[in-house]
């Protein structure tokens, strides 16, 4: 599948997804609080979609694909696993504080 598919299907995935917009930048900040854990998912290429997302690859003990972030309607964060080829895989975390986010993220990527 080609790259520009695979952007296609994100963006995709993320306007079906998203329920209020914010700043990707300060997600991607309170995740680097713990980057040591960051770093042990292999986590690349951060990218803030338009203000509705935090998008990033990680190749993780579990999981091998995009992690992509949105913020729920109460203020916490929902985490949605996908599949290199942009398609999701399992089901998606809510209701994530933010000083829970890395830890929520590596219970699903990383640790067993």
């Amino acid at each position: 599948m080609e790259q520009s598919q695979v952007k296609e299907k994100l963006a995709e995935f993320i306007f079906a997804k998203k329920e209020r917009q914010f700043d990707p930048q300060i997600t991607f900040k309170q995740l680097m609080v713990k980057k040591t854990i960051v770093w042990c998912w292999g986590a690349t290429e951060f990218t803030g979609y338009k203000e509705d997302a935090l998008v990033f690859k990680v190749r993780g003990y579990k999981h091998k694909g995009y992690v992509v972030i949105t913020l729920g309607f109460i203020d916490t964060y929902n985490i949605h696993l996908l599949s290199f080829k942009g398609e999701q895989v399992g089901e998606t975390i809510t209701d994530i504080y933010c000083d829970r986010l890395t830890d929520a993220i590596d219970s699903l990527v990383e640790t067993v």
